[in-house]
């Protein structure tokens, strides 16, 4: 199994849940840069992949992710802002690709115009 954590936003890096997956189902947690560290010290023994925009991430036979900009920011705190990396997931598996944007904005449009490349 794999989880997804676009960003480190209380919305969508909850902890909690993190550590009941990681006692029921022990995932993979794919995530931008950064986020990793935060996972880390709060869920000892998460297994975690932490990536740049632009890499891609073979997590099975013939499944891939790829972590994408996105148009957003980061913090969990006052002090933390853009301490780590956000980002989009694109899902490659042999029935096609799936777009996963996390959080992001519209902003001139250019995220959207480099998923449809």
């Amino acid at each position: 199994d794999v989880v997804l954590v676009s960003h480190n936003h209380y919305d969508h890096l909850d902890l909690a849940t993190l550590r009941q997956l990681k006692e029921t189902h022990d995932p993979l947690v794919v995530t931008p840069l950064g986020n990793d560290a935060i996972i880390a010290a709060a869920v000892p023994g998460m297994r975690l992949s932490a990536h740049d925009w632009g890499d891609r991430v073979d997590v099975s036979d013939g499944t891939a992710i790829h972590i994408e900009p996105a148009h957003h920011w980061s913090a969990r705190g006052a002090r933390d802002r853009r301490m780590a990396l956000w980002a989009g997931f694109v899902i490659e598996t042999a029935g096609g690709k799936t777009y996963f944007a996390g959080d992001t904005g519209f902003h001139d449009g250019i995220n959207y115009r480099l998923m449809a490349e």
